[in-house]
């Protein structure tokens, strides 16, 4: 059904959204009064539908005769569509509604019980999903200081982690990051404004909602653009295959050839060796680590940090590498350990598959 005939209600509520998590007594009142109207709208709009949503419904002169009496409209609402109640109690309606009347005509000094507001919140989004297939969703929902709190605390981790990748870190720690690519400064503003507005909200002796929902929103943005960054920059050996970026080089390495083929007393003789080796220059720092499974089952390959270039191994790779070299490209491929002297980085990459 049409939400626009809901929009009354929808309007109510989100009024009491307003109050609904605010600490005082004055609060919890005006929410749980915008709620009880919410659902008199509601059964009140619904009775009066045109053809009543395409079953036969109370008759105009029926609806005029409850006059304005909420009893009336309920017994009605009852009568024609006990079938959309189900899962609601018209005797719970009745019970907060009677509620309701005491604190708006007595309203100085009564508190809420937070159990019956929330029941009451509950019970009318039940009713616009039951009446008009309206599934409202508060633009508060889900706020919490605990949420703030939780969410602050893993975004503190993240950067944790981030900043025991800097060679030096200290004072200008932020510095280093952005300048090694592991930061932006936009993102670094905003963790800088997030942090203060943390600070003003949960020790704020009464919260406001819109800084609330601001709080939330900026810290799971934050935290959703660390745990990217993270995830980007943290791999495991084999047999996970990897993704990673870089640009292509050739590089050359002066190394000792021994060979046994020598003199009569067959002594080894040594010539020196320039060897060639691909290799892919990382656009970030990256760390490789061995999974704890493989690590107590006595894996070779140790864990490796902010490592800035990778020795690229071609046993599966069979195409020339000479047309991607001093190109950024995309490779999927094993990580390995280096374990002999022909292995120039600590950490080698078998690679499957290069694209640009």
């Amino acid at each position: 059904m049409n939400a626009t005939w809901a929009s009354g209600a929808i309007e109510l509520l989100e009024h009491a959204d307003g109050h609904i998590n605010l600490t005082t007594a004055f609060d919890k009142r005006i929410a749980f009064i915008s709620i009880d109207n919410a659902v008199e709208t509601s059964i009140k709009i619904y009775l009066s539908l045109p053809n009543f949503g395409g079953t036969s419904g109370p008759s105009k002169r029926e609806v005029d005769e409850c006059n304005n009496s909420f009893s009336k409209y309920l017994l009605l609402l009852e009568k024609y569509a006990s079938k959309k109640l189900v899962g609601i109690e018209i005797a719970d309606i009745e019970f907060f509604h009677r509620i309701r009347n005491k604190l708006y005509h007595e309203g100085t000094g009564l508190s809420v019980d937070e159990e019956q507001l929330n029941a009451y919140y509950r019970i009318v989004k039940i009713l616009l999903e039951k009446l008009f297939n309206v599934n409202y969703t508060s633009k508060f929902e889900g706020l919490s200081l605990e949420r703030v709190i939780e969410t602050w605390n893993q975004i503190e981790e993240y950067l944790s982690e981030i900043f025991a990748g800097l060679r030096n870190g200290g004072t200008y720690k932020w510095e280093e990051a952005v300048h090694e690519g592991l930061l932006y400064y936009d993102l670094v503003f905003q963790i800088t404004e997030l942090q203060l507005l943390r600070n003003k909200v949960v020790h704020s002796n009464n919260i406001d909602k819109d800084e609330l929902s601001s709080a939330v929103k900026k810290s799971d943005f934050v935290r959703n653009e660390l745990k990217e960054i993270i995830k980007k920059r943290n791999f495991f050996f084999d047999p996970s295959i990897s993704e990673i970026k870089g640009k292509v080089s050739l590089n050359y390495f002066s190394g000792i050839y021994y060979n046994s083929i020598g003199d009569s007393n067959n002594e080894l003789l040594n010539e020196e060796l320039q060897e060639t080796v691909w290799m892919l220059n990382l656009e970030t720092p990256i760390n490789v680590h061995q999974e704890t499974a493989i690590a107590e089952s006595g894996g070779y390959n140790s864990s490796q940090y902010d490592i800035q270039r990778v020795q690229l191994a071609l046993g599966y790779y069979k195409s020339d590498l000479k047309k991607f070299e001093g190109k950024t490209v995309i490779i999927k491929g094993k990580f390995w350990g280096a374990h002999t002297s022909h292995h120039y980085t600590s950490v080698l990459l078998d690679v499957i598959s290069i694209k640009e």
